[in-house]
């Protein structure tokens, strides 16, 4: 999986950033500002990071629920976007995306620090 990290964390960030510019631009008519496009891309970053890190050490749990994370992050932005039609829904629709992002993030280091205690503290066969 090491020589797929790399291809894997840039696929990741240019969805993000293809996602969230088209969600904001064509679906929703939202103008986006040079901080909006700074802060997106930073998220973006956040994800790709990650995504490099986890299938860089070949940490498939960790990679898998943060993937998941990904997704659901991104259904709940689209949900809270096309549900609601008050001022505000941008902004709970993208805090919505950080706080499962940040809590996928969590679950994940989380099972791989679980795993790796366990791994580490199995007695030795000598």
């Amino acid at each position: 999986m090491k020589k797929g990290a790399i291809p894997l964390a840039l696929g990741v960030f240019a969805l993000a950033m293809l996602l969230f510019y088209v969600v904001y631009e064509y679906v929703f008519f939202v103008n986006l500002f040079q901080e909006n496009v700074v802060g997106l891309t930073i998220w973006s970053l956040f994800a790709g990071l990650i995504t490099f890190i986890y299938a860089y050490f070949e940490r498939k749990f960790g990679l898998g629920i943060f993937l998941i994370s990904y997704v659901a992050a991104f259904i709940a932005l689209f949900v809270i976007f096309s549900n609601t039609d008050y001022t505000f829904a941008n902004i709970t629709g993208l805090l919505s995306f950080i706080y499962i992002l940040i809590g996928g993030f969590a679950l994940s280091f989380v099972v791989e620090a679980i795993l790796w205690f366990t791994k580490r503290k199995k007695p030795s066969d000598q």
